[in-house]
C-alpha cells in the first residue's frame, strides 16, 4: 500500500521543519537516510493513497506533485487547466517548502495543516484517492518501524562478528600451517646437522683406524 508522510525527527527541531514524501512500506523503508541522523525518525501522519481511472500524470509520484510543481506558479496553473480544476492549497504550499539545497522534501512545521490539505482536498482533484490513517493505526507503524530497524542492526551485528570469526579462524590456520612450517624446516635443520655430525664422525673414525693400522703394520716391520 503506498503512502504519503508527515515525518519528524528530534535533530531538525532547529530548523523547524519536518519531512514530507512517498513510500511503498512505510516499516521497512531503506531510503530513511537514518544513518545521517543520530535519532530514527518517526512519522507524525501517513496517509494512505492510490492512483485512480482518470490520473493523467503518468508516472509521477503524487508527493512530486507537492515538491516540483508547488514552487512554481506556471506548473499549478498548467494542472489546474490539465484537470480542469482549481487547486487553492496547492497554490500558497510554495513559501512553506524549505529551501538550503539539500533534501527538497522538507516543509516549515508551519506548513504542516497545508500539506495536509493539499492531500485530503486537491490530490482528490486530480483522480487520487487519499485517506488519513489514525494516531493509532500510525503508532503501531512506528512500533514495527523500530522492531525492525533493531532486527537489522542485529542481524548486522550477527554478521559482522560471523565475518570477523571467519578472519580470525582464517589467520589462526596461517598461523598453524607457518609452525609446521617452522617445525619441518627446523627438523631439516638438525637432521642436516647430525648427518653433518655423524659424516664428521665417522671420517674421525676411519682416520684414526688408518693410524692404527698403520702403526701396527710399522711395528710388525720393526720387529
Amino acid at each position: 500500500m503506498p503512502y504519503l508522510y508527515d515525518k519528524i525527527n528530534p535533530d531538525w527541531v532547529y530548523g523547524d521543519k519536518y519531512k514530507g514524501g512517498w513510500t511503498k512500506n512505510p516499516v521497512r523503508r531503506k531510503e530513511d537516510g537514518h544513518s545521517e541522523h543520530s535519532h530514527l525518525s518517526k512519522y507524525n501522519n501517513l496517509y494512505e493513497v492510490n492512483k485512480k481511472e482518470g490520473y493523467k500524470l503518468g508516472n509521477k509520484l503524487p508527493d512530486r506533485i507537492i515538491f516540483d510543481y508547488g514552487r512554481s506558479l506556471q506548473q499549478i496553473e498548467t494542472l489546474e487547466e490539465m484537470y480542469e480544476c482549481e487547486l487553492p492549497y496547492l497554490r500558497e504550499i510554495g513559501p512553506y517548502l524549505v529551501e538550503h539545497n539539500g533534501s527538497d522534501e522538507f516543509i516549515h512545521n508551519n506548513g504542516r495543516e497545508l500539506y495536509e490539505k493539499i492531500i485530503l482536498e486537491d490530490f482528490p482533484k486530480l483522480r487520487l484517492k487519499t485517506k488519513k490513517l489514525s494516531s493509532g493505526e500510525v503508532d503501531i507503524i512506528n512500533q514495527q518501524r523500530v522492531e525492525y530497524v533493531q532486527s537489522e542492526k542485529n542481524k548486522a551485528n550477527k554478521d559482522s562478528l560471523h565475518e570477523l570469526l571467519k578472519l580470525k579462524e582464517e589467520e589462526r590456520k596461517k598461523k598453524v600451517k607457518r609452525d609446521k612450517q617452522s617445525i619441518k624446516d627446523e627438523y631439516e635443520w638438525f637432521e642436516r646437522q647430525y648427518q653433518t655430525i655423524t659424516i664428521e664422525e665417522g671420517i674421525n673414525k676411519l682416520s684414526e683406524l688408518y693410524i692404527a693400522i698403520n702403526c701396527n703394520i710399522a711395528l710388525r716391520v720393526h720387529i
